[in-house]
């Protein structure tokens, strides 16, 4: 189990008292979303950028890596 934290206005963290599995925490479920988007011949900087608009934080490197 993870704790789950909060990044606050005092730019540090706080705990939220919540827990998390370990597992849940690194879900890929952009992966398909960004196969599909390689596909399509898009560069990895835009795949990243439209996958950050869905909420998922993934760089450029690690796109690379996992496709």
């Amino acid at each position: 189990m993870s704790y789950v934290l909060r990044f606050n206005e005092y730019l540090s963290f706080e705990n939220t008292g919540e827990r998390v599995r370990l597992n849940e925490l690194a879900t890929e479920e952009w992966i398909e979303d960004a196969k599909v988007m390689q596909e399509n011949g898009l560069p990895l900087k835009e795949i990243s950028d439209r996958l950050s608009k869905k909420e998922f934080t993934v760089s450029k490197s690690t796109l690379q890596r996992k496709l």
